[in-house]
Order: C-alpha cells, then structure tokens, then sequence
C-alpha cells in the first residue's frame, strides 16, 4: 500500500546510530567489522496515468504543482499528467474504456456521474471506501448524493463551482459610484440592466464600451434561467418533472433578448466571437464593464491583466426576495473503467481529495473544496474572491438531473440558439424544449 510522507500520515523514519568505545591500547586485535553492504534500490513506483483538460495559463500550474508534490512524496506511484483539449477529452476516454486501455485516474464533471456509473464507464469505489475506512461524510451531503449509483460512489468531489459577476472599477468611478460602498451595486435584475446602460460608452451608434451582457461570460442560459426561477433547475427532483417551459424562465428569455436587442447583433457577436477564438478578453482589455464568471477567472485577470482593478458581486435576484441564485458544476476525480492500476489510482484519488491538494487549488484557483474541514477555513475565507464565492454557492443549483434526462441539454440548446438568430419566439422554443426533453425522457424509461 502507498506510504504518503505527509497528507496521508503513513511516514516511516529511520535512525541509526553506532557508539565505537574507544579502550586505549590493547594489543588484542580489533573486532572485524562486517562487509559493508550494498544499499537496497528503491523499489521501483507504479506509473499512473491522469488525465484532464486543465491546459490555460490559470490551472496548467496549478494541478501539474499538486501533481508534483504527489509525485515527490509517494513512495511507490508516479503519476503523470495527460492534457486532452476540452473538446477531445470525453469522446478519447470512452474509446480508449472500449479499447480496454483507459487512463488510471480521468477528472470529469460532477453533474453526469452517475449516468457514467450507469453505462459501465467508470469504477464503483465504495470498495475502497470501505476497506481503507474512507467516509463520505467527510464531504457535504448536497454533493455526495449526485455522486451515487445503486449504493455505490462512482467519483469523489474535487471542486465546487459557481457564478459571480465582475466588474471595472474604473468604469464605476466613471460614472459616480464608490466602489468600496457595496450599497451601489445591482440587487436585481431591472438594478443591473440599468446599470448596465449607464456604463455603455457610445460613438454614434455605435458602442465603444458595452455595460453588461447576459449570455456573455461562463454562465450563459442556464445561470440566468436557474436565477430567474429562484433556483429550479430544469427538473423537478420531487415530481421528476421537467421544467423548462416555466413563466419566470420564459420571462427571462424575454428580457435577455431585450438587451440583446438593446445592444444589436453585430456587437453580441463580436463580443461571443473574441472569447470562443482566443482573442483578447473584452473584459479585460475594457470592452465591456461587467461579466458573468467562475472564481477561476480572477485568477486568469490577475495573470493577463495585472494592472486592471475589478472587483465581484453577487449574481442579482430576478426580483426583490426571490435570491441571488446561480448556476453551478464542480469537477470529480473518477477511476475509468478498466484501470489496470487500481490501487495505485485509489491511493492518487484520496491525495487529489486531500485537504492539502484541495486547499491548494482553492488558494490559487478561488473554487470552492466540496470538503467540510475546509467550508471556513480562515485563510481561504479571507480571500475576497474566495469569501464572495462561498456566499454564491449557498444558493448555487449544483445541476444534477436523473439518468432518464441524459443528453436534455442536447434538446434545450438548440432551441435557445433559435431564440438567438430570432427564428423561434421565446415562448415558442421553451414549449418545443419541453416537449423535446419530455420525449427524450420517456424514450429512456420504457
């Protein structure tokens, strides 16, 4: 079994010490000494594989210095770092499980565990749980029961995500306000789309700074739409209904266009279109005062932008008192199917989940660690980015849905992406949603 020096508390120390007495002289012969021996090698480690899309300039450090420091504490694995594009990743890693030549340890999303539990793509690792007398209640419940499959856990939690907004400060002490006077910022959606007017910076008509737009950033449709609906996702999990074509949802769908309206389609695009090509972030080079982001992304402005001053918020309440509520994932560390190295990769899945490698990301990266131990940790919790993070994912849908809903997202895109091009009416492409998802789930539960 793996000796881990320090985070698994397995450290073996050796001493010794031989006390020659000396005995003046003597014409007795001295004692013969035995043959030095040869030092035994060190046994040779169990090479692992890790794969994940972690590759941007924000996380590549970080997870190959978690990686490193495994690797120079384990006494008997060495795992190395694969990197797969995003967009490659997933369909390589179920080709690879058919092949019968699976990666050792697969990071993965946590909403989808337990479908992947159920198509046999990953193992069960309650065995293990249960042998080394590791416990699940080390972790909050909330995300622990979407890891489960008939009884077993099929991934254990390495980050939690959620949604804040940022924004320019420069651009708010532009127009008047005091950035250090949490009083001015938005706390509904009608607050945020006027303060989004406000900061538009405009050249005739057209605009040379844009104040806020909805669908730009990391949350997109879903975050806006949870919000909207004070936190109901797209199901039920008490009816098992579906529950996408909904009044407040439509709404919201309603208004965001309005925006997009506001704004015209020439300016969504470009805006849509410098992100997903890899030019230079709009909210970064000032294009635009306020984004909707993961906490990771303080970490992208800090090393691309150092001397920009921005500041977070929480995501605005549709209306007074229904919430400040967001959409979220997280990331899970899973043993693909088949893994010819279970052991070893058990022994890197409980490093990964550790306090120590979680408490490292969360320090670099502002995610928040699914671990109970570290929920008010007052190093991390005096982190201004890391503190605002914690407050939004008490009121973050963490997005789980049933394995009967696989590939809803599949149904519910498409007809949003209508919406966008203006070839389907709002309330049009929710009822077509609907209707899609409710088919897709009555296909899977004959």
């Amino acid at each position: 079994m793996l000796r881990l020096k320090k985070f698994l508390k397995a450290a073996v120390t050796i001493a010794a010490a031989v006390t020659l007495a000396a005995c003046g002289a003597s014409a007795s012969p001295a004692p013969q000494q035995p043959a030095a021996q040869e030092p035994a090698a060190p046994a040779e480690k169990t090479k692992i594989e890790v794969w994940s899309w972690w590759g941007s300039e924000a996380r590549l450090p970080v997870i190959t210095h978690i990686i490193d420091y495994f690797n120079e504490h384990s006494e008997t694995v060495e795992a190395e770092y694969v990197y797969t594009p995003f967009g490659e990743i997933f369909t390589k890693n179920l080709a690879n499980i058919a092949a019968g030549t699976p990666a050792d340890v697969m990071f993965n999303n946590m909403s989808d565990v337990a479908y992947r539990a159920s198509a046999g793509q990953t193992e069960n690792l309650s065995p293990l749980m249960d042998r080394d007398s590791y416990t699940a209640d080390q972790y909050q419940e909330t995300y622990m029961r979407g890891l489960e499959y008939e009884g077993g856990y099929y991934g254990l939690p390495f980050i939690i995500e959620t949604r804040i907004i940022y924004f320019n400060k420069e651009h708010f002490r532009a127009i008047g306000l005091d950035t250090e006077d949490a009083s001015v910022f938005p706390k509904t959606w009608d607050e945020l789309t006027g303060l989004a007017y406000k900061l538009d910076v405009k050249n005739g008509s057209a605009f040379d700074r844009v104040g806020f737009l909805p669908l730009f950033g990391n949350g997109g449709w879903y975050l806006w739409l949870t919000n909207a609906d004070s936190g109901k996702g797209f199901w039920d999990p008490g009816t098992g209904d579906v529950t996408i074509d909904t009044p407040n949802k439509l709404e919201a769908v309603k208004r965001i266009m309005a925006m997009h309206d506001h704004y015209g389609d020439t300016v969504v695009d470009e805006m849509m279109a410098a992100t997903s090509q890899g030019m230079q972030n709009p909210f970064g080079s000032g294009a635009i005062s306020m984004v909707a982001h993961n906490p990771t992304f303080a970490r992208e402005l800090g090393t691309d932008f150092p001397d920009l001053e921005w500041g977070t918020f929480l995501v605005p309440e549709f209306n007074e008192g229904t919430g400040h509520w967001s959409n979220g994932d997280g990331f899970v560390v899973e043993i693909p199917k088949g893994a010819k190295n279970i052991d070893a990769s058990w022994e890197f899945v409980k490093y990964m989940t550790s306090a120590y490698a979680q408490k490292y990301w969360s320090t670099k990266c502002f995610e928040l660690s699914a671990l109970k131990e570290l929920a008010n940790d007052p190093e991390l919790i005096g982190d201004k980015v890391y503190s605002i993070a914690l407050q939004a994912a008490a009121t973050t849908d963490a997005g789980f849905m049933p394995n009967e809903l696989n590939g809803w997202r599949d149904y519910l895109n498409p007809n949003l992406d209508e919406v966008k091009l203006r070839t389907l009416p709002p309330d049009d492409a929710l009822k077509k949603a609907q209707s899609d998802v409710e088919a897709l789930k009555a296909r899977q539960t004959q």
